[in-house]
C-alpha cells in the first residue's frame, strides 16, 4: 500500500509545481502587458500635448518646427511634448486609470520619498518603437540649458537599448527590402536626414557613434 501513497505524493507535488510556473508566468505576462500599455497611452500623451495644449504648441511644436520638421514628419514619428509641471504625466495617467506601479516600472514617472515626478518633464519627446511598430520607450530632448541633454527611458522588460534601433520601423514601412542602413548618433538626425528625403537613416540609444 506504501507505493500508490509514494506515487500520489510525487504526482500531486508535481502538479503544484507546475500550476506554480503557470501563475508566475501568468503575472510576469500580466506585468509586462501592464508595462506595454502604459507606454502606449505616454506615447499619445505626450503627442497629444504638443499638439493641443498652449505650452506645448508653443514649446514642442514650435522647437521642432524651427528646425525645419514639417507635420508630416511630426505625425509620422509621433513627436510629443512632456508639460513642464513636475507632475503633470503622474496626475493625468492616474486619473484615466493607469497604476503608479507601473508608471514607475516604465521609469516614466519617479517616486522619491513620496513624491512623484515625470521623467520627462520639459523635454521634447521621441517616442522609441520596434520593429514591429509598437512603442516600447521614450526619449526625451532637454530645450533649455540643462543635463543631460538627451533621455531615454531605463531599460525593461521589453525595452533593451542595446537591441533597439531609432528609425528602424519607419526605414522598413518605407523600404520593403532594405538595401543598407545609415548610422547615426541620434534621433534629430534621423529625422534631419527623413526632411532631405534620405530614409534609411537609424540611431542608436546611448550609444556613441564614432
Amino acid at each position: 500500500m506504501s507505493i500508490p501513497k509514494v506515487h500520489y505524493a510525487i504526482s500531486f507535488r508535481g502538479k503544484k509545481n507546475s500550476y506554480l510556473v503557470e501563475y508566475e508566468d501568468k503575472k510576469i505576462k500580466d506585468l509586462k502587458e501592464s508595462m506595454f500599455l502604459v507606454t502606449q497611452y505616454a506615447t499619445k500623451f505626450f503627442e497629444s500635448s504638443s499638439l493641443d495644449t498652449e505650452q506645448g504648441k508653443s514649446i514642442g511644436m514650435t522647437y521642432f518646427k524651427e528646425r525645419g520638421f514639417t507635420e508630416e514628419t511630426i505625425n509620422k514619428f509621433a513627436l510629443g511634448y512632456a508639460p513642464e509641471k513636475f507632475d503633470s504625466f503622474a496626475k493625468q495617467s492616474q486619473k484615466d486609470g493607469y497604476q503608479l506601479e507601473f508608471l514607475e516600472r516604465t521609469g516614466l514617472v519617479i517616486v522619491n520619498e513620496g513624491k512623484q515626478v515625470d521623467r520627462f518633464r520639459g523635454r521634447v519627446i521621441f517616442p522609441i518603437r520596434n520593429i514591429k511598430g509598437d512603442f516600447i520607450a521614450m526619449g526625451g530632448r532637454i530645450i533649455d540649458e540643462g543635463e543631460p541633454k538627451y533621455l531615454n527611458s531605463p531599460e525593461t522588460s521589453f525595452f533593451n537599448k542595446s537591441n533597439e534601433l531609432f528609425g528602424l520601423y519607419e526605414v522598413k514601412e518605407l523600404e520593403k527590402n532594405i538595401a543598407s542602413l545609415i548610422v547615426v548618433e541620434g534621433y534629430m538626425d534621423v529625422i534631419g536626414l527623413y526632411e532631405h528625403g534620405i530614409t534609411n537613416a537609424v540611431a542608436t540609444l546611448g550609444t556613441a557613434v564614432t
